[in-house]
């Protein structure tokens, strides 16, 4: 049933706005609102995109990244930005890029995985900016959250914490490039989360600027210029206290599921 005052059919957005917080709605409505067409609304759907989207897909994979025992992400960001982008000139977002120039075995899984997922985020500007001269932010968002979902599947398939295990097993004897798939692991998705957490200003522009600033993105460099692979090799070390536990956290557990 369409809203309508004359029916009495219809919400109170201060209410929503209080409850789930300014840049929840707007991921909620930009994502399932669209332009062309109706979309439903139902504080449960906010709930869900939520828990799916914000909570366990960016929060998620921020929380994990970037509290991760084992590793160091400015270490990472160190050895690996560079040879992405080697030459340090400017490149136009969505252009042709070095390939990522792994160290180790081609035919090591892990290694493949990498070069799969390191092909995915570098397709996502150029996606986005396409959807956007359509017209379609709804599209545009999707796109953006797909790349945060593949980026957990890829941290859950690479397991860079079984890796760190090993180097801490003295009964193991881990192969010598093991410490840089550590480090090529956790560039791909603290890179991921600085590229989306770009793209992602115009919908949220409080929750990434509070994402960005966990990542120690400069605040000079978080332009669209900005959002390609290997473009910022001066990140990795947080502006702000990560915190520990629910304390901290991008995105809190919601204090209901009604």
């Amino acid at each position: 049933q369409k809203m309508a005052k004359s029916t009495g059919n219809v919400v109170n957005p201060f209410f929503a706005l209080d409850r789930f917080g300014v840049d929840t709605m707007r991921y909620y409505l930009a994502h399932d609102g669209g332009i062309t067409d109706d979309a439903d609304y139902e504080n449960k759907f906010i709930i869900e995109r939520y828990k799916k989207g914000l909570q366990g897909g960016l929060g998620n994979l921020t929380s994990r990244i970037m509290r991760g025992k084992g590793w160091d992400v400015r270490k990472a960001v160190e050895r690996f930005a560079p040879i992405l982008n080697p030459s340090g000139e400017e490149v136009a977002a969505g252009a042709e890029q070095e390939p990522m120039l792994a160290v180790g075995r081609l035919d090591d899984p892990l290694d493949k995985e990498a070069h799969k997922f390191h092909a995915r985020l570098q397709q996502l500007p150029p996606q986005v900016e396409t959807h956007f001269d359509n017209l379609m932010p709804n599209l545009a968002l999707k796109q953006i959250m797909l790349t945060i979902y593949a980026a957990n599947a890829y941290l859950q398939a690479t397991s860079p914490w079984t890796l760190v295990s090993w180097l801490k097993d003295d009964q193991l004897d881990p192969p010598p490039n093991t410490k840089e798939q550590i480090d090529r692991i956790v560039f791909l998705c603290a890179e991921t989360l600085r590229i989306c957490g770009i793209l992602l200003q115009p919908y949220m522009p409080d929750k990434t600027k509070l994402l960005l600033d966990m990542l120690g993105v400069d605040e000079g460099r978080r332009t669209w210029a900005d959002a390609r692979v290997g473009a910022d090799a001066t990140f990795g070390v947080p502006m702000v206290g990560l915190g520990s536990g629910p304390k901290g956290v991008l995105f809190p557990v919601l204090s209901s599921d009604t």
